[in-house]
């Protein structure tokens, strides 16, 4: 059996999307080995409208497809296209006076986001901090 030079490149491909793809099925997790970043900020004071401020803040952070689940009481957005990824999709969930916001990247087989998912958390923050004070 002889190896041609051009199945490599194909079969490598083959077998690392495979990977990806079992690894997740396996652990169940959907955004197991993909760029992805979280973070939670506890508000000390009662923000009447909490809601509006951070379908605001979405917007106002350049964020699109912002909207919000009934179903899982959580707001959703997507980050576009750019140099450092595919895009994103954004969440953002409520808890008593807590923010959780998560950011993971579009491409399942996307490992790194280059700092872009720390970007839009450090975004979102500072638009939902300038409405907040």
């Amino acid at each position: 059996m002889e190896w041609h030079i051009e199945y490599v490149i194909p079969v490598f491909f083959i077998l690392t999307f495979g990977f990806f793809f079992a690894y997740k099925k396996i652990t169940g997790n959907p955004d197991a080995l993909t760029g992805k970043h979280s973070e939670a900020r506890t508000y000390s004071k009662s923000i009447e409208n909490l809601d509006d401020l951070i379908r605001k803040a979405l917007m106002k952070a350049g964020f699109s497809k912002v909207g919000y689940n009934d179903d899982f009481k959580l707001f959703y957005a997507s980050a576009g296209f750019s140099l450092w990824s595919y895009g994103e999709n954004i969440t953002v969930k409520i808890t008593e006076q807590t923010v959780h916001f998560s950011s993971v990247c579009i491409l399942p087989v996307q490992v790194l986001s280059w700092g872009k998912n720390k970007r839009n958390s450090t975004k979102f923050f500072k638009e939902l901090d300038a409405l907040t004070t």
